[in-house]
């Protein structure tokens, strides 16, 4: 029950996240200033979501953690500068991925359409 409530917190989580980066500017600052708010609806939203049943509960509770600690490292971002260094190192690194698999790809075609002919 543990593990699925945290798969299930982890993707709800990642779900509020997601949601959070679309709205307004000005939503988004009332949110961050108030976080036992956004934990409370965080943690509804979850449990009723999921079905109201404990694992929904562990999964709502979850979720609300979560939630705090992302709004307490927004709140502090100079607390936190290496997960913003973390974040551009790791865009760095997806970025190359991409590029490689592009690189790679257009190869194998180019290598297709000459054995083809």
């Amino acid at each position: 029950m543990l593990i699925d409530a945290l798969v299930l917190a982890c993707l709800s989580t990642i779900g509020l996240v997601l949601a959070f980066k679309k709205l307004p500017r000005k939503v988004r600052r009332f949110l961050a200033k108030h976080a036992l708010l956004t934990d409370f609806l965080t943690f509804v939203l979850t449990y009723f979501t999921l079905g109201g049943s404990l694992t929904a509960l562990t999964a709502g509770a979850m979720v609300a953690i979560f939630t705090s600690v992302m709004l307490h490292v927004i709140e502090n971002p100079n607390d936190y500068l290496y997960l913003w260094d973390l974040k551009k190192m790791m865009d760095e690194q997806m970025k190359n991925l991409k590029d490689t698999l592009s690189r790679l790809g257009k190869e194998y075609r180019e290598g297709k359409e000459i054995t083809t002919d």
